[in-house]
């Protein structure tokens, strides 16, 4: 019921918006992700038919549920009904599991969701010594499905090769093996094709985001991705997880040997890799959360009879979902900053607020403009960056009834730069327009891509009558010789 009230009035985060481009110019695969988050922005709107940010989050909140039903079913076949229960409750008790990956619309949502019906049917074919192909069936497709999903979804393989390899090369005889990594292959191929198409432009982009920045330990970056997996993973939760962990480790029987070794394979792999990663460059913590996430198998084995920090960490879950919204809706976090262009510059609730009342203004002013010949209908919206662009596109360009126009390079602007040959041309000698918000203030005037440039309008955001952000809208021209180059 909480995901369903939050997502009625919780505007679309950074991320969420972005990956709206995916539904709305769909492609086989894209410069950031490959492609299964715009097909369930697609389904979840009925083909884009209903678009408000309640249906755009629909299928998430879906993938949610099934995902802790998943996981009560995966836990009762290794551990009974009481270890099912609380592995739910720890589930659900996850920020990554409940808010990134079941309630945002991202990648995540399906990737999740996939994983846990792999470990299904891995558990039916290694602790239920299930012969049925129809288990090394379910596996090939929804790992191929994960990986189209997110590149993440590589982790499935990883986990199980190594368990074929250093605990049960018995497996190496099964024909199940090879069928299912054949599917898995022919389900990946669009992704793989669409990158050798584009220079494998989208594996380089996320092999660089891991790849080392220089040979100097940066701790920060360490710190950054060790306390925000505690974070993401509800500090409770990860405390929970890391002691099933460090009891798999030392061989303490949770499960079956058998089993205990997967997950083994399954998280401490992904977590070291990103770990180390973190050494040297900057990660995002949710990169990880997967591994975390199917640790809560064990971890509702070995905590079903310690319940008092399962039940609190419940209790911190739910405290999060009251909160947040309330805070997002309601609370002014950087109001003290008086400067135009920086008013609510650290308030990152704005990520997710403002968005819509900026587009109903904007509107207002557009078909003003209109009406006294200041624009025409050939008025595009120019966008310099894929964040705040996507936010513009959705909520101020849709408002409006006019199409975005993306300037700048494929760093900036993401898949947009993909995209722009489908979109209708700002022509030069018309005026656009640029819109920056006080909270993500990018100046017009060091763009070269504009030969004029006029400051025509602000448009004030409030939280109540709290003053909170200033959206700016300018009037400017494209340069003709920075046409000529896109």
């Amino acid at each position: 019921m909480l995901h369903l009230l939050c997502a009625l009035f919780l505007e679309l985060g950074n991320d969420e918006v972005y990956y709206i481009t995916y539904a709305r110019y769909p492609q086989w695969s894209f410069f950031d992700h490959p492609p299964a988050v715009g097909w369930l922005i697609r389904i979840g709107t009925l083909d884009l038919r209903w678009t408000s940010d309640f249906f755009i989050r629909l299928i998430p909140i879906v993938c949610g549920l099934v995902n802790i039903v998943l996981v009560h079913r995966i836990t009762r076949l290794c551990a009974g009904h009481s270890a099912a229960i609380t592995a739910a409750l720890l589930f659900a008790s996850s920020i990554y599991a409940q808010v990134i990956a079941g309630f945002f619309i991202m990648p995540d949502s399906s990737l999740v969701t996939c994983l846990l019906i792999c470990l299904l049917a891995l558990i039916h074919i290694i602790h239920l010594r299930s012969n049925a192909v129809r288990h090394w069936i379910i596996f090939g497709l929804f790992s191929g499905l994960a990986f189209l999903s997110k590149y993440h979804g590589l982790c499935i393989w990883l986990g199980f090769g190594l368990y074929v390899l250093l605990n049960d090369r018995t497996l190496l005889r099964k024909g199940g093996l090879y069928l299912s990594g054949i599917l898995a292959l022919a389900l990946s191929t669009p992704v793989i094709m669409w990158n050798i198409a584009n220079e494998f432009v989208s594996f380089r982009f996320q092999g660089e985001r891991i790849g080392a920045e220089s040979v100097s330990i940066n701790w920060k970056y360490f710190a950054q991705e060790l306390f925000g997996s505690v974070a993401y993973n509800n500090p409770l939760v990860w405390i929970c997880l890391v002691i099933t962990l460090v009891a798999l480790l030392k061989r303490r029987t949770i499960l079956t040997l058998s089993l205990d070794r997967l997950f083994i394979y399954l998280s401490l792999p992904v977590i070291v890799i990103f770990l180390f990663s973190s050494l040297f460059k900057p990660t995002l913590p949710h990169w990880s959360a997967p591994a975390y996430t199917l640790l809560v198998i064990p971890a509702g084995a070995y905590f079903a009879k310690r319940v008092k920090i399962v039940r609190a960490a419940a209790g911190l879950m739910m405290t999060i979902w009251i909160a947040a919204p309330i805070v997002i809706q309601s609370v002014a976090l950087d109001t003290q900053n008086k400067e135009v262009t920086r008013l609510g510059r650290f308030d990152f609730t704005l990520d997710l607020y403002g968005w819509k009342s900026i587009g109903e203004d904007f509107t207002t002013l557009h078909e003003k403009l209109l009406r006294d010949g200041v624009v025409n209908e050939d008025a595009r919206l120019v966008i310099t960056k894929w964040f705040p662009g996507a936010h513009l596109e959705h909520y101020v360009a849709q408002s409006a009834g006019i199409t975005v126009w993306p300037v700048g390079d494929t760093a900036s602007l993401h898949h947009y730069a993909f995209i722009r040959h489908r979109l209708p041309v700002a022509k030069p000698e018309t005026n656009h327009y640029y819109i920056t918000t006080s909270h993500f203030f990018i100046d017009p005037q060091k763009n070269t891509s504009f030969s004029s440039i006029i400051l025509h309008s602000i448009i004030p955001v409030f939280k109540g009558s709290r003053h909170v952000e200033n959206a700016f809208v300018y009037l400017v021209r494209i340069s003709p010789d920075q046409q000529t180059k896109q």
